[in-house]
This record gives C-alpha cells, sequence and structure tokens, in this order.
C-alpha cells in the first residue's frame, strides 16, 4: 500500500481550468437558488462553483437580467434567494412563494 503524501504532487500538478463564461456561472447560480431548500450566502453559492468564479459578479449580472420580468433576486442580511411574484424579500409559504422568511441569520 502506498502512502497518500507520496501522490500528493498529483493533485498539485493537476491541470487549472480557467472559469466558465460569465453567462453559463449565472445560469449555474440560477441552478443552484432554485434547487436550494432555504436562501444562501454568496459563501455558500461560490462554494458550489467552479474555482475561479464570481458569485458577487454573477448576482449583479442576475439582478441586471431579471429586472421586470416577474422574478427577484431578494436579499435579507447575507442570505439570498429568488422570488417570484409581488413584495419584496422573501415570500412566505402562504403568498406562493419559493422561500419562508428566514427567522435567524445564518454564518
Amino acid at each position: 500500500m502506498t502512502d497518500q503524501t507520496e501522490n500528493a504532487h498529483i493533485i498539485d500538478e493537476a491541470p487549472r481550468f480557467p472559469p466558465p463564461p460569465l453567462p453559463e456561472q449565472e445560469r449555474m447560480v440560477e441552478a443552484i437558488l432554485f434547487a436550494s431548500a432555504a436562501p444562501m450566502t454568496l459563501r455558500e453559492i461560490g462554494a458550489r462553483m467552479p474555482v475561479g468564479c464570481d458569485p458577487a459578479e454573477v448576482m449583479a449580472g442576475l439582478v441586471a437580467r431579471y429586472d421586470g420580468r416577474g422574478v427577484q433576486l431578494a436579499r435579507v442580511g447575507d442570505l439570498l434567494g429568488l422570488s417570484h411574484g409581488g413584495g419584496s424579500g422573501f415570500p412566505d409559504a402562504g403568498t406562493g412563494g419559493r422561500y419562508p422568511l428566514p427567522v435567524a441569520r445564518r454564518d
């Protein structure tokens, strides 16, 4: 059996790929937020994206793209989520929205 440290250089020498183009990153973030059971922080979103992606830049692009389309990028503190329909913030379950209002800030 080989020692894991003997093969550590293989990981360090693995090819580095550039981050995907911004439109592809936007689709990733949309999928992450739509599939999420709760609002997420930028750190949580970034952890689910390829290395080199900038979730803050992606979110700015999504806000601009969604403007006037009936989908809102809602922000409560550090939490982000997609909201459907009127009103601001995360809709509660009784409005047919996607996320309940968070009761505590997540770190």
